[in-house]
């Protein structure tokens, strides 16, 4: 991207041919008859097309075409063209006597010239870039720069001795002034390139300089009524202006405005999608309201179950906080808030005056301008966010806008919240449900494997009373417990790791070393975690694998019996079978089956019959 040292060189470019320019019309416009004004017109057109050269060769550069370097050539050749029209001014400016500068004028034009063949041909001037600063740098060839310069230097040097000579006769220090400065800076150009601009700043300067002299001493009094004229239309492009500043302003105010609304809106909708706590939720969106906008209160209305009342439950202002404080509410249909509960509409008081009786609250004394949206959800109003200000008329309809917006993310938010407290507490059931029926289970595999109670490798040489002790402390605590034992056969630093399987220890595993290798150490009882999270897993696949094949067994037998049941039509033959397979399957000694009546008034056992374990029917 181009730097502001390279939008200045443009800017300092274009002002100079504007100026040049505007100074050739003027001349013209009063009569190219005169040779003073024929020659100052030639000499600001010359400087004309120098910097409108300029301008298109950075544009160029800009835009990276493939016409910088014809550019930079003609650039050239009109900077040296200036320095003989000068020389030429000069001489009919100060009347001179002899003709030796219009010959040294015409005698410099015609090696200028003659230079054009080898610069036209890129001899010259090569490489023509814009530096990383913005400057237009290029290589050149020191020779025939020397000989360009020559008679720029000349020229120059004249015209500014002309001017020096006669300057007690001619009074005129602008046009000294100007000469003295392009000569010094135009000689300093001609030899070195400077990493800043100041060659088109400084012929600004210059050109502003000479119009200024020459027009004060030769065109002042012909030109009073075109300045009059001129003055009148800046007075009026001036005002124009400041017209157009102040619409520019307001239009300013008012994107400043609706950014601001619009990242009120966008911090809402981050808290709607981050919290998950309604109160939080609803006191950031008051505290965000209030900031983003400037308001002097921001309260939030909640209907209760019954929908009776609205309480607050959020409040930015102080007055607002007394009133939580109060606990304040309002019943539907009172104050600006309940008629919006009522209603199910948005109500907006622009002017409390109009509507003190309707806004009067003690604890906000300062309010203006009141509005309250509702809070709706699926078509289902749950509450009302109260907006109040300080100035009559406050809030516009973008203001409007965005206060619905946010007033539609605050309740989709809170349903949020709501629905998420909802699941989180339906998943707590869940998880305690889940981890009673766990235990349970656990509790009825172990009785019925009581060979897994306990499992041990290596000889017992801490007591059992100590284990347990340490186990019942590691599954209450629900984390790993240790223990330093001393006995009989030396020291032991005890572990105890619960095995969890999700939250609930369905036992726990045991670990112990002597006490000169240490105490057991966070990364070891870490890695014993794991191990016993693992082994939790592992057994529960066990379990489940178990409780799977008893289920099948006995859907496998209840099939069998239901088999030869529905072999048979005789009801004496069902119910001999039934209590004959029963007793088989159970092992029971006896089997009774009594058939009776709706009422229940069987008279006893219609078949009862039963089988010894191992016996015969």
């Amino acid at each position: 991207m181009p730097t502001s040292t390279f939008w200045i060189d443009l800017a300092a470019y274009s002002l100079t041919t504007l100026v040049a320019a505007a100074l050739l019309l003027v001349v013209l416009g009063m009569g190219v008859r005169r040779p003073l004004n024929l020659s100052f017109s030639l000499l600001m057109a010359g400087v004309a097309l120098w910097a409108a050269a300029s301008v298109i060769l950075r544009i160029a550069l800009w835009f990276d075409t493939g016409t910088q370097q014809f550019w930079m050539e003609l650039s050239t050749l009109a900077f040296m063209v200036v320095a003989p029209l000068l020389l030429i001014f000069s001489g009919i400016y100060v009347q001179a006597e002899r003709s030796w500068p219009y010959w040294v004028s015409i005698g410099s034009l015609l090696l200028i010239g003659a230079f054009c063949v080898p610069l036209f041909r890129h001899q010259v001037i090569a490489n023509v870039l814009l530096d990383a600063g913005g400057v237009v740098t290029w290589n050149r060839s020191p020779f025939l720069s020397w000989v360009a310069s020559a008679p720029l230097l000349v020229s120059a040097v004249l015209a500014l001795a002309l001017m020096w000579r006669e300057r007690r006769r001619l009074q005129e220090p602008y046009l000294l002034i100007a000469f003295t400065i392009l000569v010094v800076f135009g000689t300093v150009f001609s030899i070195v390139t400077l990493p800043f601009p100041t060659l088109s700043l400084v012929m600004i300067v210059v050109i502003s300089i000479m119009g200024y002299g020459v027009l004060n001493r030769q065109l002042f009094n012909p030109l009073r009524e075109l300045t009059d004229r001129l003055e009148d239309q800046v007075a009026k492009r001036t005002r124009e202006l400041e017209e157009t500043t102040d619409e520019l302003r307001q239009a300013f105010q008012r994107i400043q405005q609706h950014t601001a609304h619009l990242q009120a809106a966008a911090e809402v909708a981050r808290s709607v999608s981050a919290i998950r706590d309604v109160d939080q939720l609803l006191q950031d969106t008051v505290r965000l309201i209030s900031d983003r906008f400037g308001f002097y209160h921001v309260g939030i209305f909640l209907l209760d179950d019954p929908g009776e009342y609205v309480a607050l439950r959020a409040a930015s202002s102080e007055g607002g906080q007394r009133m939580l404080a109060q606990g304040y509410r309002l019943k539907v249909g009172e104050g600006i808030v309940g008629d919006v509960v009522g209603s199910g509409e948005m109500r907006v008081v622009p002017d409390v005056g109009e509507e003190a009786a309707y806004l009067d609250n003690p604890d906000l004394p300062q309010t203006r301008a009141a509005i309250a949206l509702p809070l709706k959800v699926r078509g289902q109003l749950i509450g009302v966010l109260d907006v109040r200000s300080t100035e009559a008329g406050a809030f516009a309809e973008e203001e409007v806008a965005a206060l619905r917006t946010l007033a539609d993310q605050l309740a989709v938010g809170l349903e949020n919240a709501r629905l998420f407290a909802q699941s989180q507490s339906s998943l707590d059931e869940m998880s305690r449900l889940y981890q009673v029926m766990a235990g349970e289970a656990w509790r009825r595999f172990a009785e019925g494997r009581p060979d897994l109670r306990r499992y041990q490798v290596g000889a017992a040489e801490i007591p059992e009373e100590t284990w347990s002790s340490l186990f019942a402390q590691a599954r209450a605590q629900g984390r790993p417990a240790g223990l330093r034992y001393r006995g009989a056969g030396g020291g032991r630093h005890m572990l105890a790791v619960p095995i969890k399987l999700r939250g609930v220890s369905i036992g726990v595993l045991g670990f112990h070393r002597p006490l000169e290798a240490g105490e057991w150490q966070p990364g070891e009882i870490s890695l014993a975690e794991g191990v016993a999270e693992r082994m939790a897993l592992a057994l529960e696949n066990v379990r489940l694998l178990e409780e799977a094949r008893q289920r099948a067994a006995r859907e496998r037998l209840v099939g069998e019996i239901a088999g030869r049941v529905r072999a048979s039509l005789d009801p004496d033959v069902i119910l001999r079978t039934t209590v004959q397979e029963l007793g088989r399957v159970l092992g029971a000694r006896l089997v009774a089956v009594e058939v009776t009546g709706p009422e229940g008034d069987g008279g006893g056992p219609l078949s009862g019959e039963g089988l010894e374990p191992g016996g015969e029917e």
